[in-house]
């Protein structure tokens, strides 16, 4: 029986030699990149606009080559899959993302449905799917709003509807792309320590075991004083290396 360090060393995410261009650019956006990351990591990607966070974040989804269509070469792999090989909508029942521009992910006419929506699709029951809506309700200030147009919410309702929907479904890897650029200091502040949260307390329903989720943030600035480690991309002759591991 494997020991606990042994299980947490297997990566979740793995980059092998990936070099990836998208059609209508001349150079590569990333080149000869590898890194790994562990299970219970958090992971702050930070760099300059142009440096590649996007391209990674969305080679871990799966976007990349499945939607955006380029030039790959190298490997990326998700919980031991290569992504090449894999279906985005099996990949999207492990990885939560939480957008940046989070309007055009917003669908449903209230933020009690937004919440319920994977959900629903995944058919859990409506007794469960209450429980786990009003406890993430709850956890993010969000209880009074269930009833409300998601639309006609702020901003920062808007970021935490959002969030929400994603943490909701449990998955093992969350993937958040400027995840407090919206909100003020207060609720930066919360969903920060909703983030940490997660890996300390006892998920109902997962057999009772400890989440060890790991967590991708892609920033533009240095912020990240809580992640375990942090992934500096910088630009050269426009392309991205992994510069330095902390």
């Amino acid at each position: 029986m494997q020991g606990l360090d042994s299980v947490l060393n297997i990566p979740i995410v793995e980059f092998k030699n990936f070099s990836f261009k998208y059609h209508f650019r001349e150079k590569y956006v990333i080149e000869n990149l590898s890194f790994k990351i562990n299970q219970g990591e958090t992971i702050l990607l930070t760099g300059f606009s142009g440096s590649g966070k996007s391209t990674i974040l969305y080679s871990i989804l799966g976007l990349i080559p499945h939607l955006y269509k380029g030039d790959t070469k190298g490997e990326v792999y998700v919980n031991g899959k290569n992504v090449l090989f894999s279906k985005i909508s099996r990949i999207t029942e492990q990885v939560g993302y939480i957008p940046q521009r989070v309007n055009n992910f917003i669908t449903e006419p209230t933020v009690y449905e937004e919440l319920s929506f994977g959900l629903e699709y995944k058919q859990t029951p409506s007794s469960e799917t209450r429980v786990r809506v009003l406890s993430i309700a709850e956890d993010l200030s969000l209880k009074e709003l269930l009833p409300r147009n998601p639309r006609n919410i702020s901003e920062g309702e808007k970021q935490k509807t959002c969030l929400g929907s994603t943490l909701i479904s449990y998955p093992e890897l969350i993937i958040a792309d400027e995840p407090l650029a919206n909100l003020d200091e207060i609720n930066q502040k919360k969903t920060t320590n909703l983030l940490l949260k997660l890996k300390e307390v006892d998920v109902a329903g997962k057999g009772g075991r400890r989440r060890e989720d790991v967590r991708v943030h892609s920033c533009s600035t240095g912020r990240g004083s809580n992640c375990t480690r942090r992934l500096l991309l910088e630009i050269r002759r426009r392309f991205a290396t992994l510069q330095r591991q902390e």
